[in-house]
């Protein structure tokens, strides 16, 4: 008998970030009592997989709900056939991944797109890559296909790259050495985005970063961050986001004032990402806001750069600002818009599901865009 059969063995399941799951399953079982979702433990004990998921995954979230991970919200709760039928179709997913034709499947599958993305960037002028402004205060991470390990792997860019064209060959190079099937900036600007640690003010981040010996202004100090929308949440279709994306713009248009015009992004995939780079957080403060942020820049009184108190007055704003928008029906990921830590796609690469290239595009083109051919 195999080993798994009849002794405790490492649970087969991954987490979010390609890590393997670090309890055991019991013998004869391949998964964990927490990731028990698999055709075998359907067929032993459907009862305790269907509650299991329900646990988890209890809600008919309405598409503007912004509490889907905590499943505390006023959402109707899913009927007992339609969570049946989710879970029967989670279970064949798992049991399929299981399989070696499905794992040869992927790798050669893989293999191939990794091709794909590096001939295209070998190919293509510096000059079609895209950097934010501020590109040195960004963290870069690239999502690349690990052939040893068979999984995306997530390496974060010690390159500290700059708005030139120097910048532009440097960001090349690393595109054509990693072939990263996806490539992320970070929203905020940071003193030293390199050595970004995890949230220290989150509840499981600070202890990430305590356990990891970081220091709260080396690694935490927080200098700005614009203004950005992520238009993709629960849509069908990429036509049906760029119809949301120009309700959205020709709001906001309508309710701020800038000194630049929104950038409007198409993510490669069905969404879209409507970014306003002049946004300042000072000049939308006002009364006892706009006292405490004065008051952080104060030198008599400030004995340390205003990180902690900065991220949280940015987040407040944002925070109400989305309440506006949910008010309005916009639908958005609600999440992106006040988190200082989120990172975005970056114009100009590849999107490595789709194999499509993220790009800028003009507001006049939403009602007749197409996102063009894949590379595959």
């Amino acid at each position: 008998m195999s080993e798994w059969q009849n002794e405790f063995t490492r649970c087969a399941a991954r987490k979010k970030d390609g890590t393997k799951c670090k309890l055991y399953a019991p013998p004869d079982e391949l998964f964990c009592e927490h990731h028990a979702f698999d055709v075998r433990s359907f067929i032993r004990t459907p009862n305790e997989v269907i509650n299991l998921y329900a646990k988890y995954f209890p809600k008919q979230h309405h598409p503007a709900c912004d509490r889907k991970g905590q499943n505390d919200c006023d959402c109707p709760d899913l009927p007992l056939a339609t969570l049946t039928a989710r879970v029967i179709k989670r279970c064949f997913d798992t049991s399929l991944k299981q399989t070696p034709e499905w794992k040869e499947h992927q790798r050669l599958t893989m293999n191939r797109r990794t091709k794909a993305i590096r001939k295209y960037y070998e190919k293509i002028d510096h000059t079609e890559l895209w950097l934010p402004p501020y590109a040195q205060w960004r963290q870069y991470r690239f999502f690349e296909w690990d052939r040893k390990e068979q999984r995306i792997r997530v390496t974060k860019l010690q390159d500290n790259f700059r708005n030139t064209n120097e910048g532009l060959k440097a960001l090349k190079r690393r595109l054509i050495q990693y072939a990263p099937h996806h490539v992320y900036y970070t929203t905020g600007a940071w003193l030293n985005p390199q050595g970004l640690g995890p949230n220290p003010m989150s509840k499981g981040g600070s202890k990430k970063f305590y356990k990891r010996r970081m220091f709260t202004h080396y690694n935490n100090t927080f200098l700005f961050r614009e203004l950005y929308f992520d238009v993709d949440y629960e849509m069908e279709t990429f036509e049906q986001a760029a119809q949301e994306t120009k309700r959205l713009l020709e709001w906001y248009q309508g309710k701020t004032e800038s000194s630049e015009k929104p950038t409007i992004v198409f993510s490669g995939g069905k969404g879209f990402h409507l970014i306003d780079f002049g946004w300042k957080l000072k000049e939308n403060l006002f009364g006892s806001q706009l006292e405490r942020y004065n008051k952080l820049y104060d030198i008599k009184q400030a004995k340390h750069p205003p990180s902690v108190k900065l991220q949280q007055l940015d987040r407040a704003w944002k925070t109400w600002f989305v309440k506006r928008i949910k008010r309005e029906g916009i639908l958005i990921d609600y999440d992106v818009t006040p988190d200082p830590r989120r990172i975005i796609r970056l114009p100009g690469t590849i999107h490595g599901k789709r194999g499509r290239v993220c790009q800028i595009i003009n507001a006049d083109e939403l009602d007749t865009f197409e996102p063009g051919p894949a590379l595959w």
